[in-house]
């Protein structure tokens, strides 16, 4: 798993220090069968948690599309301190259009952690129903230079700045609302709270269309307060999530631990317990845990644990656990030099449509110790590499090897190779078009 590279921008509004990212948490009936309660139109509640991503902006696509438009959308209860703008101006968008109803609140916990910053405010000034205990307001800014020495945070362009502005007018987001956001610069927070101690015409939360009156028939609930989110910290928030089936919350535990600009202060012990509870239920984590148990970064986890999970993966055909096991078997360092077995476990791997068995596999069939020359087959390797590998050493060493072999290869040859190619060609996933943008 690779760090998600921060493209063109991120737009954060309230990076508390310790935030976690953001997960859409459903019912537990609906964890266990993908998307069915969706296709289904079956959910009982959506529960944004965290720091927005564009996890959100994908599951929010997918409700748009599949949820019957005549049909209520289920509650969205909300505890976040706010992620990327984008999003929750798409989210938003949804909500608007189709009137949705936003809730304070955690209905796994039914305690009221009274948090709803940044992103998630824009995200509830989009719903036509608003439940709120908090409402936390600022602008957005931009990161530069993210998880380095020199980041620094900056005020977005006028241009999408307008853009915010011109959306919470076309959510009808109120006027009291809009001049929180415009003057609260992105260093500070307004944090406007419902008491239940004063009377709801003398606050302002009430007065703005945050915290509106339940009508008989409500569908949901209001719960009371309970720890403050303010005060949960990262590792617990992950941990919550992990519990809940989230598996965006490992790779963002991933993303959050390693984000740092001087890697020896990686808390690696904290990251492998939450990689120990995430790979209960995803492979993905256990593989990763297994990498920082060979690289030794983990204190009393030893290589041969490590090489313990990938066997273990890789029969579950597991494409990483496979590569590396081929790796290993073929460099003969940590375990013994095994060609026969390397050569079997990367085509398994390549088979899973594993990029970098392609790039292994070019190698091999270059380097000729495991295998017999074959250019037809080290082409098709090496192609394969090329096409599918982003930029690294893998895909240089690939790129000089095609064009020596391109060289000595008749076209037939070449022809024959790429034809070859074909069964490895899997789905292409569009490419990321989100500016990761942060409010």
């Amino acid at each position: 798993m690779k760090r998600i590279a921060l493209v063109l921008l991120l737009l954060l509004i309230n990076a508390l220090p310790n935030s976690a990212k953001a997960f859409v948490i459903l019912p537990p009936e609906c964890r266990s069968v993908g998307d069915k309660c969706l296709f289904e139109n079956n959910l009982r509640y959506i529960f944004i948690y965290g720091h927005i991503t564009y996890e959100e902006y994908d599951f929010f696509e997918k409700l748009d599309k599949y949820w019957k438009k005549d049909k209520p959308l289920p509650v969205v209860y909300v505890e976040s301190s706010g992620g990327y703008a984008p999003v929750a101006l798409f989210v938003g968008k949804i909500l608007h259009e189709r009137k949705g109803i936003v809730v304070s609140g955690n209905p796994i916990t039914k305690t009221d952690g009274r948090e709803c910053a940044s992103a998630c405010s824009v995200i509830a000034a989009g719903a036509t129903e608003r439940h709120l205990s908090h409402l936390g307001i600022h602008q957005a800014y931009k990161i530069q230079n993210a998880c380095t020495k020199n980041e620094r945070h900056v005020p977005v362009e006028q241009s999408f700045y307008q853009k915010l502005l011109d959306h919470l007018d076309y959510f009808e987001a109120g006027a009291k609302f809009r001049e929180y956001y415009q003057y609260t610069r992105f260093e500070d927070m307004t944090d406007i709270y419902y008491w239940n101690k004063l009377k709801p015409e003398e606050q302002m939360i009430v007065e703005m269309g945050y915290h509106m009156d339940m009508t008989p028939d409500a569908k949901f609930e209001i719960f009371e307060q309970g720890r403050p989110f303010r005060e949960i910290s990262a590792r617990q928030r992950f941990e919550f999530a992990i519990q809940q089936g989230s598996k965006g919350a490992i790779y963002d535990a991933i993303d959050y631990y390693t984000c740092e600009p001087v890697k020896e202060n990686i808390n690696y012990l904290v990251l492998a317990r939450i990689l120990e509870l995430g790979s209960k239920s995803d492979p993905d984590a256990a593989y990763q845990l297994a990498r920082y148990y060979e690289d030794g970064k983990i204190e009393g986890k030893s290589v041969s644990e490590a090489i313990e999970i990938y066997n273990q993966l890789s029969k579950q055909n597991h494409g990483e656990a496979l590569h590396r096991l081929g790796l290993l078997h073929y460099e003969g360092r940590i375990i013994p030099k095994n060609y026969r077995k390397s050569v079997s476990l990367l085509e398994r791997a390549a088979q899973q449509w594993e990029p970098a068995a392609f790039g292994s596999l070019c190698r091999v069939y270059m380097e000729h110790k495991a295998v017999h020359s074959n250019d037809v087959t080290a082409y098709k390797w090496c192609d394969l590499a090329i096409k599918k590998l982003d930029d690294s050493p893998e895909k240089q060493f690939a790129i000089e090897a095609i064009h020596k072999l391109a060289d000595r290869m008749k076209d037939q040859q070449i022809d024959v190779a790429t034809e070859a190619e074909l069964p490895y060609y899997f789905p292409e996933i569009p490419a990321a078009t989100h500016e990761y943008v942060a409010n």
